[in-house]
């Protein structure tokens, strides 16, 4: 129910800034719902509609706030809050025309004194054109700005149940050979899962049998992104032969910025006699 205490699970991330006992929580999810659970959900409070009404009643709403927010408007979603358009990046101007800028500020600031002395409202006078200046384009993205009723709920009604640490590491799903020389050539190995990607001074890729170890450099890696790893082994990988891979990464799952942290897995392996596919352990 609406009004019911609710429980959610939080995670314990370690801050990425460089400074002892800085932490910072995020919200375990339980998953996405998808749009026909929200129409069942919605039929099931209000069951006089039927399914394909909602669906139709929701698919109209949608693309009408979506022209008003192309229009510069900003949306009520039904008290939940508004959405609308936000600026992206900063507006550069040639430095030839800058001083153009600084006088519109300049003139909008003496403007503000003399409306706060005559009490009179000239704040349309403020606006003055500047595309003609801009280096270059702004980029808009979608911004969502919740209500203050939405905020008074979600504090009165939603506390922490578990607090947990986030143990955030590389998982390795399959490992295929892709190629494979005859005798001593080279091994073309595909690794997907996630989190793989590798970045960082501290980075690790080897792949081990036994007390053997044979150490990959960078330049080995064929494709390095998070869900896929791609790298040549200057030695043959024989089928039925058991073998350790180990990844050491400093990814994180935020653009293009690493961790401080040192993440690492292991996983055992081993490739079927005349099979290609893997077969990990």
């Amino acid at each position: 129910m609406l009004n019911e205490k609710k429980y959610v699970g939080l995670s314990v991330c370690k801050s990425n800034i460089k400074e002892k006992g800085l932490y910072y929580a995020r919200v375990c999810k339980n998953g996405k719902i998808k749009r026909d659970d929200l129409i069942r959900k919605a039929q099931g409070k209000a069951p006089y509609f039927d399914a394909h009404t909602l669906e139709v009643a929701f698919e109209v709403l949608a693309e009408s706030m979506i022209e008003y927010v192309e229009e510069g408007y900003d949306v009520d979603l039904f008290g939940l809050g508004t959405v609308g358009l936000k600026a992206k990046g900063s507006l550069k101007v040639r430095d030839a025309l800058m001083k153009n800028v600084d006088g519109a500020f300049k003139k909008r600031d003496e403007m503000a004194r003399k409306e706060s002395e005559e009490k009179e409202d000239i704040k349309d006078c403020y606006k003055k054109e500047l595309t003609s200046i801009a280096k270059k384009n702004v980029e808009f993205s979608i911004q969502f700005s919740p209500s203050r009723q939405v905020k008074r709920h979600i504090k009165e009604h939603v506390e922490s149940s578990v607090i947990t640490v986030n143990m955030q590491k590389p998982m390795i799903k399959t490992i295929e050979k892709v190629y494979s020389g005859t005798g001593e050539c080279s091994s073309v190995i595909k690794v997907t899962g996630e989190d793989l990607k590798l970045v960082g001074e501290k980075i690790e890729l080897y792949i081990k049998r036994g007390s053997d170890v044979i150490q990959l450099p960078k330049e080995a890696v064929l494709q390095n992104e998070p869900k896929t790893l791609m790298f040549l082994v200057n030695a043959p990988l024989k089928d039925g032969e058991e073998y350790t891979i180990g990844i050491s990464t400093q990814y994180a799952k935020m653009g293009n910025r690493k961790t401080s942290i040192v993440r690492r897995c292991m996983r055992k392996f081993s490739f079927a006699r005349n099979v290609s596919e893997k077969k990990v352990s």
